[in-house]
This record gives C-alpha cells, sequence and structure tokens, in this order.
C-alpha cells in the first residue's frame, strides 16, 4: 500500500522558492510593465502570495482580450503573479 502524504506542499512552499518561481517566470520578460511593478516591491509581494496560499486565500484571474486577425478570438492571459504561481 502506498504511503499518504499530507500538506507537503505547503511545507515546502517557502519565501525562497517563490523568489526562485520569480525568477523563471521573469525570464525574458523583464522590460514588461507587470514584471517592472511586481518586482517595485518584491519583498512584500512574495510575502503577501505566500500568505494568501498557505491560508488558501489566493485566487486566480484571467484578463480577457479579443483578437481580430485572421478571425475573431476571445484570448485570456493570466497576470504575472498567476505566472509566478504556476511556476
Amino acid at each position: 500500500m502506498s504511503k499518504t502524504i499530507k500538506k507537503s506542499f505547503y511545507d515546502h512552499l517557502t519565501f525562497i522558492k517563490l523568489l526562485e518561481a520569480h525568477n523563471r517566470a521573469a525570464e525574458g520578460k523583464h522590460e514588461h510593465t507587470n514584471v517592472i511593478r511586481f518586482e517595485m516591491d518584491l519583498e512584500s509581494n512574495i510575502t503577501n502570495l505566500l500568505y494568501k496560499i498557505k491560508n488558501k486565500q489566493y485566487v486566480g484571474n484571467y484578463h480577457s482580450f479579443y483578437v481580430y486577425e485572421p478571425k475573431k478570438r476571445l484570448i485570456k492571459s493570466l497576470p504575472y503573479i498567476d505566472r509566478v504561481v504556476h511556476q
């Protein structure tokens, strides 16, 4: 029978891990305004993100917009903070 691991995700979720995730998510995107805004208050943003994830208060939101070439399509993109969480 396999062993059940409980709460392993939250034990390994640390400030350093989120900082590393930010570095991976920002690779090649340091000139984008949303990355610059996140980095302006980096410590506070990562601390708040860590708090929200650990207390199960984090909810990601998509940004929706339309592209009309070659036909009309709805595009949903993630905000930068969600990219950090996905890393």
